[in-house]
C-alpha cells in the first residue's frame, strides 16, 4: 500500500497464509493518492480499490479463520482477527515513515505525519512516487512540483505536513548517491508491451529493468532495501 500498488482481483485465492499476495492479474501503480482507484476495469463497484485493500485483506482473513471452527472456538478466532485493523496501521505507519527517511516517533505522531501528508497528495494532485522522490532527495524547504496551480488550500496542507516532517530526525542521507525516480504507471506498461506485441522489440523491457535494478542497488548503498509487498 505505501508503495502505491493496486491489485487487481484482492480475494481469497491471490493471498498465501503468509500474507503475500501475487496473481496481480491488472494490477496498476497509483498516479496519484486516489483512495476510489482501481486497477481491475471490471472492478465497477471498487470493491478492491486502493483505499479498500486493508479491508479486503481482513475479509480473506476471516474466509481463512472459518477453516479453523472445528479446531478452535469462534470467540478466539474473532479476538485474534479483531486485531489485523492495529497491525496493518503500525505496518503502514513504518513502512511510510521508512519512504520518507525518517525515525518514527510513535504511533500518535506517525498517525499525524501520515494524515498530514494524504491531505497534502489529495488536495495537490501530486505525482505519488514524485512526493516521496522528491522530499527523499531534497527535503521539504520547496514544494515537490505540481501539474497544477498552487492555490492556498494546497499551500496550507503542504505548510502542516512540512511542518511536522521537520520535526522528525532523518534516518538516512542522500550523500552524493543520486536516485532516478523510478515509476511504472500504466500507459508506461503498455508501451512497453506495444513494443514487444508489435516488432518483437523487447528493449524497453530490458531498459526499464535495468533502471529499476540501478535503482535498487544504489537503495542498498543507503543502506536501505526497496519496499515490497510483504513490508507495505
Amino acid at each position: 500500500v505505501v508503495a502505491g500498488f493496486v491489485h487487481g482481483v484482492l480475494n481469497t485465492d491471490n493471498i498465501n497464509v503468509t500474507g503475500e499476495s501475487f496473481d496481480y492479474g491488472p494490477y496498476r501503480f497509483l498516479p496519484t493518492h486516489d483512495p476510489k482507484f482501481t486497477a481491475a476495469y471490471f472492478d465497477h463497484q471498487g470493491l478492491y480499490a486502493y483505499g479498500r485493500q486493508r479491508e479486503a485483506l481482513h475479509w480473506n482473513c476471516y474466509q481463512l479463520a472459518a477453516c479453523f471452527l472445528k479446531f478452535a472456538e469462534t470467540a478466539d478466532l474473532e479476538r485474534i482477527l479483531d486485531t489485523f485493523p492495529t497491525h496493518f496501521d503500525t505496518a503502514l505507519k513504518h513502512g511510510f515513515c521508512r519512504r520518507l527517511g525518517v525515525t518514527q516517533k510513535g504511533d500518535q505522531a506517525d498517525g499525524a505525519l501520515f494524515a498530514s501528508a494524504e491531505r497534502f497528495l489529495s488536495v495537490s494532485v501530486c505525482d505519488y512516487q514524485t512526493f516521496f522522490h522528491s522530499i527523499l532527495t531534497l527535503g521539504v524547504d520547496d514544494m515537490p512540483p505540481l501539474s497544477i496551480k498552487v492555490t492556498n488550500e494546497i499551500q496550507a496542507a503542504w505548510n502542516e505536513f512540512s511542518s511536522i516532517y521537520r520535526s522528525y530526525e532523518r534516518s538516512l542521507e542522500m550523500g552524493s548517491v543520486s536516485l532516478t525516480n523510478q515509476n511504472l504507471l500504466y500507459d508506461e506498461i503498455e508501451a512497453i508491451w506495444g513494443a514487444i506485441a508489435e516488432r518483437d522489440d523487447w528493449t524497453p523491457l530490458y531498459e526499464k529493468i535495468t533502471q529499476i535494478r540501478t535503482f535498487g542497488e544504489r537503495m542498498h548503498k543507503l543502506g536501505i532495501t526497496p519496499i515490497t509487498m510483504k513490508h507495505a
